[in-house]
């Protein structure tokens, strides 16, 4: 059953030669033969073997490769600061430089008071000095010398400054020879400088005197000739029962004797102009004496009695017969000369 059942796995076809040898058979052309198969490939055109992948070239900053570019920045930075260091330590000491050495003229303040002497030196020259004040508030000089028609200006500072003197802006100035300098300090104090014509670096002086009020004027007067007086006086402003007073000191070689009370009917305007010289001896007065002058709405004379060493309120000074009225700001000077043998 096992052998019956089971099936052949290959075909009972088979070939018969014999019969085909009846067939008829194409003859071939041989020029029309079929093309041969070629085995042989064509020469192939050898490719250069592709080279290998270029490294990736390094990125640049402006041309330079980072690593430099950031170096050079560095450097760059560096020289920059420096420069900007070495030019703000520069500008500074040149700054202190300036201040300590100010080049060309100084500048006025608005406002500035003025004084002024003229003297003869040691070489018989004369000269013609002015005292103003700066936009600093330093007090200059500028002294004309007649012999070279020159200024020269200088500041008026003492060499042997051991305190702070700080002149008040706009403060009130007066001069004498042989030499002093008056002004008011940032304290409302009277101050002095002093020089001569051997020594004409100026130094602190010992006069100092507090003010009672603001914005008073001063006024002084030396020895300015041989039959001069020799005191030196200063005339300033105070106040007493709320009237405005005027106050003079005389300083003698060896002391300063005590403030006295200018004509005490004189009542001037606050921060009055004032005028002070030395009446020359003349015809009818063998000595000097002063002569000030104030505004007290009008135009006052008051001179110093050298016998009662008092203050004496004068007849008011007219013109034509009529006092005229002075304005609060009004600016006042006087000199004396003598002419005929008079004053």
């Amino acid at each position: 059953m096992e052998g019956a059942s089971r099936q052949d796995n290959y075909s009972t076809l088979e070939v018969d030669k014999e019969k085909n040898r009846d067939l008829p058979v194409a003859k071939e052309d041989e020029a029309d033969l079929p093309q041969a198969i070629d085995h042989d490939a064509p020469e192939v055109v050898q490719k250069k073997e592709a080279a290998p992948a270029a490294a990736a070239r390094p990125r640049k900053i402006l041309g330079l490769s980072r690593k430099v570019f950031w170096i050079v920045l560095a450097v760059v930075i560096l020289v920059i600061i420096g420069a900007a260091v070495g030019g703000g330590v520069g500008g500074s000491l040149a700054h202190k430089s300036k201040s300590s050495q100010p080049s060309g003229p100084p500048q006025i303040l608005p406002g500035s008071n003025i004084a002024s002497i003229n003297y003869t030196d040691t070489q018989n020259i004369t000269h013609y000095r002015v005292f103003f004040q700066a936009t600093t508030a330093v007090i200059y000089q500028s002294d004309f010398d007649s012999s070279t028609s020159a200024w020269t200006v200088s500041p008026a500072q003492a060499s042997d400054n051991t305190t702070a003197l700080v002149p008040m802006n706009g403060t009130s100035l007066s001069a004498h020879i042989d030499f002093h300098l008056l002004f008011i300090d940032s304290d409302n104090t009277i101050r002095e400088l002093t020089s001569n014509l051997t020594s004409p670096a100026w130094l602190e002086g010992s006069f100092r005197q507090t003010l009672p009020v603001v914005n008073s004027s001063i006024v002084s007067s030396g020895k300015q000739c041989a039959q001069c007086s020799t005191n030196n006086t200063i005339i300033f402003q105070g106040q007493q029962n709320n009237q405005n007073t005027l106050n003079a000191v005389n300083i003698t070689a060896d002391a300063t004797d005590t403030i006295k009370l200018i004509a005490s009917t004189v009542s001037p305007v606050l921060g009055s102009g004032m005028g002070l010289t030395q009446l020359l001896p003349d015809a009818d007065n063998n000595a000097s004496t002063f002569a000030l002058y104030v505004n007290a709405g009008s135009l006052q004379e008051v001179t110093y009695n050298l016998s009662s060493q008092t203050w004496d309120l004068q007849d008011a000074m007219a013109a034509d017969g009529v006092v005229a009225s002075l304005g609060a700001e009004a600016h006042i000077a006087a000199w004396c000369t003598v002419q005929g043998g008079y004053r």
